[in-house]
């Protein structure tokens, strides 16, 4: 069973489109239905947005380097061809890759917080 994790990573592939929602969602319940020793694995909440950060980044080429690939990848194959990640605790580094493709083949780094924020200022609505 393949599953394109790309697809359920980036909401803007899902955004408008409830038909996608559905089997995105209903991919991630097969998923832990097949293999219930992951239930009581998987954290459902993090303390970090970005648990991976840790992570060495993979080295990406540039865009008009990538290959083509007519059928979609395997999403547990490292990004470096090492083999694919088999274990849980290798997730969090191959979530990280993932996350550095995406950015940078598709979206865009996420910029970084800044250290001060302006006050809001209130909108005065008028009739």
């Amino acid at each position: 069973m393949k599953i394109n994790l790309s697809a359920l990573l980036l909401p803007k592939a899902l955004a408008g489109c409830p038909w996608r929602q559905a089997k995105a969602g209903l991919l991630v319940l097969a998923f832990t239905l097949l293999h219930p020793s992951l239930q009581a694995q998987i954290p459902l909440v993090y303390s970090a947005e970005n648990t991976g950060a840790t992570c060495t980044a993979p080295p990406l080429p540039t865009f008009s380097q990538l290959p083509i690939v007519q059928p979609l990848t395997d999403p547990f194959m490292w990004s470096d061809g090492r083999g694919r990640s088999t274990s849980f605790s290798d997730w969090e580094c191959r979530r990280n890759e993932i996350k550095a493709e995406v950015e940078r083949y598709e979206i865009g780094t996420k910029p970084t917080r800044p250290r001060t924020l302006p006050p809001a200022t209130p909108r005065v609505y008028s009739r």
